[in-house]
């Protein structure tokens, strides 16, 4: 009886110590996030000008919360796990096909590409064959059925394709493509197309693209 009480006891200041220490995350700017599962997966970035984070959480979105008092927001941290790589500026998808594992690709990183394995729970650095350039920042990706597409991020104006099966690299020149862009978004079209819209040029950093025409160049038909 004595033991029943003590256990109750225990899992009574358990539960207490957690709801008072609940997870929070920092403020961030340039980080990775990537809805799998009804769950935002949150990973790195930059606070302030100080080094590079390498944190690794996320928000449950099945549940209801307040956007009010983040402390009532479903958070989970998942840093423990080990996470491999610190980043920012980068890109993350799911691997479109089990949808069971996120690639976190280029930006300002120690690792060019980080896998995390959801059911596993498990971080690991694949090796990705195939030979690309992988000084790319301010880049977005997206996904088709199992392939990551990514468009510059660099000096170079082509997009470079990651098989998450084969786990291989590949390059395409898109025909009339835009410039070598950074920072700008990425979106899969239902008919198959890649949508690029704004973001920096690459060469002259000044210089913006515009949001009020959307050219044909910015399109690339990834349908067989």
């Amino acid at each position: 009886m004595d033991n029943m009480r003590i256990i109750s006891i225990s899992f009574i200041l358990f539960l207490h110590i957690n709801s008072i220490y609940a997870f929070i995350p920092i403020a961030r700017y340039g980080h990775t996030a990537v809805l799998a599962d009804k769950k935002v997966y949150f990973q790195g970035g930059y606070v302030g000008n100080g080094p590079l984070l390498s944190d690794f959480f996320y928000l449950d979105i099945s549940k209801p919360f307040n956007t009010n008092d983040i402390s009532s927001m479903p958070w989970t941290d998942l840093s423990f796990i080990g996470n491999p790589s610190y980043r920012a500026i980068g890109a993350s998808c799911v691997d479109g096909i089990r949808n069971d594992s996120i690639f976190f690709i280029g930006g300002d990183t120690n690792n060019f590409v980080s896998k995390f394995d959801i059911s596993k729970q498990q971080w690991s650095n694949p090796i990705v064959l195939g030979n690309v350039t992988t000084d790319r920042t301010g880049i977005q990706c997206v996904v088709s059925e199992g392939v990551i597409y990514i468009f510059s991020g660099n000096a170079e104006n082509n997009i470079i394709k990651l098989d998450t099966l084969g786990l291989t690299w590949s390059t395409s020149l898109a025909t009339n493509a835009p410039i070598a862009l950074v920072r700008y978004s990425a979106t899969l079209l239902p008919d198959g197309n890649i949508l690029y819209i704004g973001g920096r040029y690459y060469f002259n950093m000044e210089i913006m693209g515009s949001m009020k025409e959307v050219h044909l160049g910015f399109f690339y038909f990834i349908k067989k």
